[in-house]
């Protein structure tokens, strides 16, 4: 089974304005997204940077991600606060 689009509109597009949609696209999505890459169960970038680097246990690589993801956090809490 797939999805398909209702004919009438959604509550998403009626309840945003346009920046506020244009900001989530460009800006939050794409960040949310790196933080799905780096975390487990996924995890693509630390499995590629774990490949490039063998003799690094995978533990010491997550340690290694840490700053980046926490910054990743802190910046879309901020613009979840701060549009």
């Amino acid at each position: 089974m797939g999805t398909f689009k209702h004919p009438t509109r959604s509550v998403w597009h009626t309840s945003l304005c346009s920046r506020c949609k244009r900001v989530i696209q460009r800006v939050l999505l794409p960040g949310l997204v790196e933080a799905g890459l780096i975390t487990p169960p996924v995890g693509i970038n630390v499995l590629i940077i774990n490949h490039h680097a063998p003799r690094v246990p995978m533990r010491e690589t997550f340690i290694g991600v840490t700053p980046f993801l926490l910054s990743g956090v802190v910046r879309v809490a901020l613009l979840i606060l701060i549009p």
